[in-house]
């Protein structure tokens, strides 16, 4: 491709987002927990797949660590997944997350047990990537509203009044989810 065909993409971050990072071509396995009977008829729990632990070695290679890692306290995870079609239809988002934790699992936190809420989310895409936002968790906060990891156009860069009624307009959409889960369980007693 000519120098001016070329264009650049810039992605900006969410400042939402304590943390981030993405890797694009490479694919994130499943990590299956599948059970069998062993000889004498026990029941045993096996993961089949040696490519987790390909997987979890290579993304821990290439992580850089931040100052601000491990993060001490409970985390809010949240993953956006790349996947081509075929592996769309047959993935599922629960096996891809675990894949993802235990990698960053003695870098990016002590342990997996940390994260106290996950959003992920796949999308159809022509190769494999993945990003992945870290928030701490701070006086206040709730897991039920998982705002987006990245853009093209620089949204958190407005003017502040403008900031201000992003920051009303998501607000309101989190009452929204808060009120509609308060309808489902019921009158509180």
């Amino acid at each position: 491709m000519s120098a001016a065909r070329r264009r650049e993409v810039v992605y900006h971050q969410n400042p939402f987002y304590d943390s981030m990072f993405g890797f694009f071509h490479l694919p994130v396995p499943s990590k299956r927990v599948r059970y069998r009977l062993d000889k004498e008829g026990q029941l045993i729990e096996f993961t089949p797949s040696e490519s987790g632990k390909v997987f979890e070695a290579e993304v821990r290679a290439a992580l850089k660590p931040e100052p601000k890692w491990p993060f001490r306290g409970s985390v809010f995870v949240a993953i956006t997944l790349g996947l081509p079609e075929a592996e769309f239809r047959t993935k599922d988002v629960d096996n891809i997350s675990k894949s993802l934790l235990d990698a960053m699992k003695g870098v990016v936190f002590p342990d997996d047990r940390q994260v106290v809420a996950l959003f992920v989310n796949k999308h159809i895409t022509d190769g494999h990537w993945f990003m992945v936002g870290i928030r701490e968790f701070r006086e206040g906060d709730r897991g039920w509203y998982a705002p987006k990891l990245y853009s093209r156009r620089n949204y958190w860069k407005r003017p502040s009044a403008a900031r201000e009624k992003a920051k009303r307009r998501d607000n309101n959409q989190m009452q929204l989810t808060r009120s509609a889960i308060a309808s489902r369980r019921g009158p509180r007693s």
